[in-house]
């Protein structure tokens, strides 16, 4: 029998020699089977998609940076301007670090470009005509 002495205030843990074995070996047999296993192989995305409804985003700012991926630090890809109507496909929040990076993000579309864009640009409405009325509100 062994004895494993903890530190002062704490209570001694006794293993016979075949039990001891038996965890041993057990957690190894655990270890060594998750290796290969198809959920080990499982790629999870950073940043989860949240939404799939189509809505619609009219630019509140004077210029609009859409990115090539959902980050500040992505390329820019083309510039939108004030009250440019975008068909949102898809929304996703940033789980960076950053706090200028944490948000929401929108994929969008616009005459034939595909990109992100950050939530604070965008006003976001749950039909066309209702960001076509916001748009000739700016002033387009």
């Amino acid at each position: 029998m062994y004895v494993y002495n903890m530190p002062r205030g704490t209570r001694k843990i006794k293993l016979n020699p075949p039990s001891l074995c038996f965890f041993l070996g057990l957690s190894l047999i655990i270890g060594l089977c998750g290796c290969d296993s198809p959920a080990s192989k499982l790629k999870f995305p950073e940043n989860p998609v949240l939404g799939m409804k189509s809505r619609w985003g009219v630019v509140n700012s004077a210029y609009l940076r859409v990115k090539a991926e959902a980050s500040s630090l992505s390329a820019d890809i083309a510039y939108l301007r004030r009250g440019e109507i975008v068909e949102i496909l898809a929304t996703n929040v940033s789980l960076n670090s950053l706090a200028e990076e944490s948000g929401r993000w929108h994929e969008l579309r616009a005459e034939g470009l595909r990109g992100w864009a950050y939530s604070g640009y965008l006003q976001i409405f749950d039909s066309r005509q209702k960001a076509l009325t916001a748009s000739d509100a700016l002033g387009k």
